[in-house]
């Protein structure tokens, strides 16, 4: 989990490269967190290779185990190929969006206004992979 220090951000849009450079099977991935309070308040997203209730989802973690806020059945096609995501985000209407190749259609959507303005950062659940071209635009900017 890499999280972009010294900035909190409300309603955003953050826009990167990500190519996946170990096979790990089923649950090949990456993950883009948010909203992201402290180490048990945050939303993430795991784009998993095979979704299933613990992979695939748009996630909360909230001072309990991850619980998934999609039922999301769309696989992620993981290879050795660069590949574009988009994650939108409003917390005034609480929209979660997230893209993968296909930036008109989202791969999945969820509602949740659960935590407001928070850190922003990309990763793996237990996986390896290479970002580029990280931008992050947003509303309500703040050094934290």
């Amino acid at each position: 989990m890499a999280i972009v220090k010294d900035l909190e951000v409300g309603t955003f849009k953050l826009t990167f490269r990500v190519r996946s450079t170990k096979d790990t099977g089923a649950h090949r991935d990456c993950c883009i967190f948010f909203g992201y309070q402290d180490p048990t308040h945050f939303y993430y997203v795991h784009m998993g290779a095979k979704p299933d209730p613990a992979s695939g989802q748009i996630m909360i973690v909230n001072d309990a185990a991850r619980r998934p806020l999609t039922i999301n059945e769309k696989p992620i096609p993981w290879d050795d190929q660069w590949h574009v995501v988009k994650l939108q985000r409003d917390v005034d209407t609480g929209v979660i969006a997230i893209y993968f190749d296909d930036m008109d259609h989202p791969l999945m959507e969820a509602k949740d206004d659960t935590f407001g303005r928070g850190q922003v950062g990309i990763g793996s659940f237990d996986d390896m992979n290479e970002f580029d071209d990280f931008e992050l635009f947003g509303q309500e900017f703040v050094p934290r």
